[in-house]
């Protein structure tokens, strides 16, 4: 019996030593992949969808972010002017959450472009809106003070219309809350 208590003792305390273990060195790490991840949002998305920036600063708003917004960054140019606003929007499609850079150019109060980070949608058919060239060039130009709707001002995606109505809603819902957030309305 005293053999039994002194392996679960010795059992319990190897796992509470591992266990602490563990939740320290992702408590230490968590920061680094946090950072990393925004580097490659920064070069992947924002870049992509707001090219005439130079660098990206994360804007420094009063208040909560708009809902459907995880992170609002400005674009600027060389002389660290205000040249336009990236941010990432979080909608829901047929597959479950998707991703999306959306840039905005300040100077025509129009989109910059867009970009489907990640998705769920079905593979041949919904995922099409991360490279459907079609869809995807009916964002760069258009007004931000324009309807966004699918079947009206924007063409869907045969065979991904409920995909293409997730990405166009996502948009067309958060661009003005992310205006007003920066001050730009």
């Amino acid at each position: 019996m005293k053999n039994a208590i002194k392996l679960i003792l010795t059992l319990g305390l190897i796992a509470a030593i591992s266990g602490g273990g563990l939740g320290a060195f992702y408590s230490f790490t968590m920061p680094i992949v946090e950072a990393r991840q925004m580097e490659e949002m920064i070069s992947k998305g924002f870049k992509e969808v707001l090219p005439a920036a130079q660098r990206f600063q994360a804007v420094e708003a009063q208040g909560e972010l708009p809902a459907g917004v995880t992170q609002v960054y400005e674009g600027l140019d060389e002389n660290n002017r205000r040249i336009g606003i990236a941010y990432e929007a979080v909608g829901t499609g047929y597959g479950g959450e998707m991703k999306i850079a959306v840039g905005i150019d300040l100077s025509t109060n129009s989109l910059a472009g867009i970009k489907v980070l990640s998705h769920g949608e079905t593979p041949g058919l919904g995922s099409r809106i991360e490279t459907d060239e079609a869809f995807l060039s009916q964002f760069p130009g258009k007004p931000v003070g324009d309807p966004f709707a699918v079947g009206q001002d924007v063409d869907g995606i045969t065979g991904a219309t409920v995909s293409s109505v997730a990405v166009t809603a996502t948009v067309g819902t958060t661009v003005q809350q992310v205006l007003a957030y920066v001050g730009e309305e």
